[in-house]
């Protein structure tokens, strides 16, 4: 008669697989941490040096950035584009030195038309001046006319006078010189007066003519130094 054998458990089977898998698993991991490591090196790769104490450099590399501890911002009257540049970055300038040659085509225009327009009124003021002075001149050569006319009427008046009294001329005649000769002294009187009263306005206006010239020529020097900020 048969025996009948008992088949084992399903969950008793896999608990003991598991148990031998983390019993060799454990086994390998001791015999890993326990074992001796070992480098094998060639002979001829080894360096020996006597110990000492002795300076250690050791070099880092990395990536800054480096900012002045001051910064000052230089302004310019007259901006543009930078055409030439005469003093780099971190460089040591001097007070009035060059930084860089800037420049504005439109401003430059500007420049020149401003100057054109000053030198034409310093142009017209020396020229209003100049006929100031011609005046006077042609008044003096009237003067000089009109005295030489009023010594002629004096002398002929003079002659007149002593061939009236002579009986010789009339006294029409007589009297045509003498009104001549107050006509010519009273020509003489208006002309004298008109030089006077003239030559009193020309001084003013000869005063005022220099002083606007010269507020030009200042305008003029100022424009031309502004050009210079353009450096």
């Amino acid at each position: 008669m048969d025996t009948v054998i008992n088949r084992k458990s399903r969950k008793i089977q896999i608990a003991g697989a598991g148990a031998a898998i983390i019993l060799a698993l454990g086994t390998l991991a001791f015999i890993s941490a326990t074992k001796r490591k070992a480098l094998n090196v060639a002979a001829g790769e080894l360096l020996i040096k006597e110990v000492k104490s002795d300076y250690f450099e050791d070099f880092i590399i990395f990536q800054a950035k480096a900012e002045p501890l001051n910064a000052m911002l230089v302004n310019i009257i007259e901006g543009g584009s930078v055409q030439e540049i005469f003093a780099e970055n971190g460089a040591m300038v001097q007070k009035g030195q060059a930084l860089a040659k800037m420049y504005n085509p439109n401003t430059e225009l500007g420049y020149l038309t401003q100057e054109t327009a000053i030198i034409e009124q310093i142009n017209n003021l020396s020229s209003a001046k100049l006929n100031i002075r011609n005046q006077e001149i042609n008044l003096t050569k009237d003067l000089v006319m009109i005295e030489h006319d009023f010594n002629d009427a004096r002398r002929q008046h003079d002659i007149n006078e002593r061939l009236y009294k002579k009986d010789i001329i009339s006294r029409n005649e007589y009297q045509a010189s003498l009104e001549n000769l107050r006509y010519q002294q009273r020509r003489m009187d208006d002309i004298q007066t008109n030089i006077r009263r003239e030559r009193q306005t020309n001084r003013i206006q000869v005063a005022q003519i220099g002083r606007s010239i010269a507020t030009m020529e200042k305008s003029l020097e100022i424009l031309r130094n502004n050009k210079k900020n353009f450096w």
